[in-house]
């Protein structure tokens, strides 16, 4: 069970929010995800696909594949909000905001 809620970005469209889990699941550090979110990243990762699929309707790898691209440019606006209000300076966290730059 996945709760959405408008409390970071507060733009009125659960993308935003999706693309944060989007983040959670793709862009953290294995010790980010048992430190933030108490699991493994191999079980937030494998979260992703029944959760897409449950979503979404995203059945085939193919489908996945373009809900990910999808949330991309969601999850850099996403990313940066959370650099600016952190301060962060992660390399990870800088490195994945600058690949997801592209889709902005």
């Amino acid at each position: 069970l996945i709760f959405i809620d408008m409390a970071d970005v507060s733009e009125g469209h659960p993308l935003f929010d999706l693309g944060a889990i989007y983040y959670i699941s793709h862009g953290s550090t294995a010790e980010n995800c048992m430190k933030h979110f108490h699991n493994p990243k191999e079980r937030l990762v494998g979260l992703w696909v029944p959760f897409v699929r449950e979503y979404f309707g995203a059945e085939t790898p193919e489908q996945r594949a373009e809900i990910d691209e999808m949330l991309k440019p969601y999850t850099a606006f996403q990313m940066m909000i959370f650099l600016r209000n952190t301060a962060c300076t992660h390399p990870l966290a800088e490195g994945f905001a600058r690949e997801l730059m592209q889709y902005m």
